[in-house]
């Protein structure tokens, strides 16, 4: 009697149960692919569930486009599986991951809605976090059973997610991630933030800090300027934390991880120290600024620093730890409250 094994309701489609079944034995040809989005759980929370469910339909719907429908299996929650011919195998599982960045970036740009306890919502803006693709791989041929085979992709996968948004046969990883500092900043970057969260303990302050008015600086003094700016926080948050702990995570956003005990004071101290350094830009503005002298400029007008920062041993995963700091920080800002340390 054949047994219907059906199709993911949701996504359209294969099941775990159909790739079990069809390569049940020998011969085992091809690669077999295992892949899941990055940081979903985060999605989750802060997002919502159903714009989860469309994010997987999306990672979905693009897998069958370049596999085939026949060739695509949901394993189990945000788990998908392809198998395709061993031919140029690295590459189009690539193209998988690229085309993947670039349908789910809609979910890290728009804004959303956080409570904000006695202050009412905050609409604030998503917090740039990537919903991407790690992938890994191997080649059937290899492998005695398909659970042998699903257990070689399954850790090439984690392979990969070392780095994130990558593809791995467990020995090769691509993009290289050469994990050099931000070129303009002397900062580290992202990629070096999320390799050090896959392995390191979730201990000490976890900060985000990002530069007041910036885009302000930008339209009136030019971006050499602000760049020069960007410079300038960064060199002072590497001479306070030391540059193991200073990272770019995008713009004029830059991360502290600081397992120091006095890092609150560090927070506190680099505020000041950029309020101070920023002045002479402040200055350069006003110049610019087209009002008659007895108009002085309002102080909004000043490029300071606004941190947010939490413990990260309270938070379950680096993704909530890094949310909670960037809720704290988006909500000072969001009430006027620029040029502090808020805690979150």
């Amino acid at each position: 009697m054949q047994i219907d094994i059906g199709i993911d309701a949701m996504t359209g489609a294969l099941t775990r149960r159909h790739l079990f079944a069809r390569h049940a034995s020998p011969p085992f040809d091809g690669v077999l692919a295992f892949a899941d989005v990055d940081r979903l759980s985060y999605a989750n929370d802060t997002l919502g569930p159903s714009e989860v469910n469309e994010m997987l339909r999306t990672v979905a719907k693009i897998s069958i486009e370049l596999f085939g429908r026949d060739n695509v299996y949901r394993i189990m929650g945000d788990e998908f599986a392809v198998v395709l011919s061993a031919e140029n195998a690295f590459a189009r599982l690539d193209e998988w991951r690229r085309r993947v960045e670039e349908a789910l970036t809609p979910q890290r740009t728009a804004t959303y809605a956080i409570p904000a306890s006695s202050l009412g919502t905050v609409e604030a803006p998503r917090d740039g976090t990537m919903y991407t693709l790690s992938i890994g791989f191997t080649e059937m041929a290899q492998h005695d059973s398909i659970e042998d085979a699903v257990a070689a992709a399954d850790g090439a996968k984690y392979t990969a997610k070392t780095t994130r948004n990558s593809v791995s046969d467990g020995k090769v990883t691509w993009p290289q991630a050469e994990l050099v500092p931000d070129p303009m900043t002397g900062a580290l970057t992202r990629q070096h933030l999320y390799a050090r969260a896959s392995r390191a303990p979730l201990v000490g302050t976890l900060a985000v800090g990002d530069v007041d008015r910036i885009m302000f600086a930008n339209r009136l003094l030019g971006f050499e300027e602000g760049d020069a700016m960007l410079r300038s926080v960064a060199q002072a948050a590497i001479e306070l934390f030391g540059q193991a702990d200073v990272y770019r995570l995008s713009g004029d956003e830059f991360v502290i991880w600081s397992t120091s005990p006095i890092a609150l004071d560090g927070l506190e101290y680099w505020c000041t120290r950029i309020e101070e350094e920023l002045a002479p830009h402040r200055a350069a503005t006003y110049e610019l600024t087209p009002l008659r002298p007895e108009h002085v400029p309002p102080r909004d007008f000043l490029y300071t620093l606004t941190v947010g920062y939490t413990d990260l041993a309270r938070h379950g995963s680096f993704d909530k730890a890094l949310g909670a700091a960037y809720w704290a920080q988006t909500k000072s800002k969001k009430f006027g409250h620029r040029n502090r340390v808020v805690a979150g």
